[in-house]
């Protein structure tokens, strides 16, 4: 038989408003931060469920954990993190350009919307119940760059300056064309998009994105949108009322 005495030190503070004594001890992780990290990455970037992640814990290192441990786990990461998500968001909101899209995403059986908020270098994302915009007001009330979104009509009200997605774009042309082959008027438009596009991706390929070398497209751009006027207002003259990719 042996006897353990074990002794606990730490500091008994007063408060000087209530004269009421407490004291702080913070109590050590059973887990550390590696341990911590490999969850993670088996959960985020090997889409592994929890149970198996458990079960992988157990075989490698016999720790015994359940699916809850692992949960209590996210748990403490999502907190330690949360000053370094708030710092993200922070240079998201205070910066010059921020590209928002949406998707759906299934979780406990019901169906949610994950938004994602993403500069050229950082990148947030928002967990929504619904496809409701209304949020945006609040999340984007501070910020003053631009803002590049698909056509969603949630984005539209958002007090910045706005540019639609030219992916998305290119996107709906070709369903367009794919669904009216023998549109003449839909072809055209396509074809001297691609040609406008392919010229500017190839300075950004090479200069980045500067805007000393960029402006010498702004001519070409605004020809190309006065021919797409040019030939709505054609069809409005002609009485056709619907646009080039819906007949």
């Amino acid at each position: 038989m042996k006897r353990w005495v074990v002794r606990l030190v730490f500091h008994r503070f007063i408060c000087w408003g209530c004269k009421r004594p407490f004291q702080l001890y913070l109590q050590k992780p059973r887990y550390g931060t590696a341990l911590i990290a490999f969850v993670l990455y088996q959960l985020f970037e090997m889409h592994l469920p929890q149970n198996i992640v458990g079960q992988s814990l157990e075989r490698l290192f016999g720790l015994p954990f359940s699916r809850g441990g692992v949960n209590h786990l996210k748990a403490t990461a999502a907190a330690r993190y949360r000053p370094t998500y708030d710092a993200i968001l922070h240079r998201l909101i205070s910066g010059n350009l921020i590209q928002a899209d949406e998707t759906k995403a299934r979780i406990k059986g019901q169906d949610g919307y994950v938004w994602v908020f993403t500069s050229l270098h950082d990148v947030t994302f928002v967990f929504q119940a619904t496809r409701e915009a209304n949020f945006l007001h609040e999340f984007l009330q501070d910020f003053t760059g631009v803002l590049v979104s698909d056509f969603y009509s949630g984005y539209d009200s958002i007090q910045c300056a706005q540019q639609k997605c030219l992916i998305h774009l290119m996107r709906d042309m070709n369903d367009d064309l794919r669904k009216q082959p023998f549109n003449s008027e839909m072809k055209a438009v396509a074809e001297a998009f691609g040609e406008l596009l392919r010229t500017i991706v190839t300075t950004v390929d090479r200069f980045g994105l500067k805007k000393c070398h960029l402006q010498k497209h702004k001519a070409a751009a605004e020809a190309f949108l006065d021919m797409v006027e040019e030939r709505l207002s054609d069809r409005r003259r002609r009485g056709l009322q619907k646009p080039l990719g819906e007949e």
